[in-house]
């Protein structure tokens, strides 16, 4: 469903209004809460949290009973900091995970219904569309690579125009249930990983990108990997976006990061130890994509979805 479809109040009736946007994916839901005055929004709170609801994907297809408890407590949570907030619209977007599962109505109208609103479960083209507009400035000529835990979406603009999407059904979860479900990367798996991520970059139009754009990446797996090469242990919002990630020390971090267990990897560098689980696994996609892009650097972006969301609200 198109996201254009939530009943938009005219936001001129009130000098502000107060948003709440939720991001359900794969391995995280993000709550942003943003305060929405004319055609200019501030972001006023945003909340975490990774309850792994796609955790059984791989398995048989569907988000299990354990994954959809835990979706039920962050959302709870979600809806009491919503009311107390007193915010006035709620716009909950759900995406790969509830597009891919077998059982996803279910799950759709249960978590629904915990939540007090309605869950949109957007196609692949509008997560990439939105992930766009929120990730860009005005007019920048930009490829953006947003890697989910479900799905990595693929966009190129010019002059602020989307020309080009590929919504492509590889993300950090999948990756790592499919290659290292007990998270030992061996040369053979590692390599196994790239033939496939490869195979489906593959089908990906060269002849319409403009590869002469800037590369610019969203999402939590790039986010928490220049979090790690600033070397704080707290994340630092400022630091990380506009972060400057080389191929090669991309490379070299993948190596570095292989070596540790998930939990030494969370201990050793911040990380919620859920996100340390998945990381090298959409490491490897990143990997691949700056590879497609003839290895050039990326501009990472702490915007994206949820951004998007708003200012497609706001038109």
């Amino acid at each position: 469903m198109d996201i254009r479809c939530f009943p938009v109040q005219l936001i001129k009736k009130y000098n502000a209004m107060k948003i709440a946007v939720i991001d359900i994916g794969t391995n995280s839901f993000i709550l942003m809460i943003a305060k929405v005055t004319g055609n200019e929004f501030e972001v006023l709170h945003q909340y975490f949290e990774i309850p792994q609801l796609g955790d059984n994907l791989m398995i048989d297809n569907t988000i299990s009973p354990q994954a959809i408890d835990n979706a039920i407590i962050v959302l709870k949570k979600f809806r009491e900091i919503i009311e107390n907030d007193k915010v006035d619209d709620v716009l909950p977007v759900a995406t790969a995970v509830l597009r891919q599962a077998e059982n996803r109505r279910q799950v759709q109208n249960i978590l629904s219904e915990i939540l007090g609103h309605e869950i949109k479960v957007i196609s692949g083209d509008e997560e990439a569309r939105l992930s766009y507009l929120g990730a860009i400035k005005a007019n920048q000529n930009a490829n953006v690579i947003d890697i989910g835990g479900g799905s990595t979406e693929v966009i190129s603009g010019k002059d602020g125009n989307i020309i080009y999407t590929k919504s492509t059904p590889i993300g950090a979860v999948k990756i790592q249930q499919r290659f290292f479900p007990y998270n030992k990367y061996d040369l053979v798996a590692i390599n196994q990983a790239l033939d496939y991520i490869r195979s489906f970059l593959s089908n990906i139009d060269k002849e319409t990108i403009e590869f002469t754009n800037e590369l610019v990446g969203v999402g939590g797996t790039i986010t928490t990997l220049a979090h790690i090469l600033t070397g704080n242990k707290v994340y630092n919002r400022d630091l990380i976006h506009n972060y400057r990630l080389d191929y090669q020390r991309n490379l070299d971090l993948f190596s570095e990061l292989t070596a540790y267990s998930p939990e030494k990897l969370a201990e050793q560098f911040g990380i919620n130890p859920k996100r340390a689980k998945v990381l090298p696994a959409g490491q490897l996609i990143l990997i691949a994509m700056q590879e497609f892009f003839e290895k050039k650097p990326l501009q990472v972006s702490t915007y994206g979805l949820r951004y998007g969301i708003i200012k497609n609200y706001i038109q």
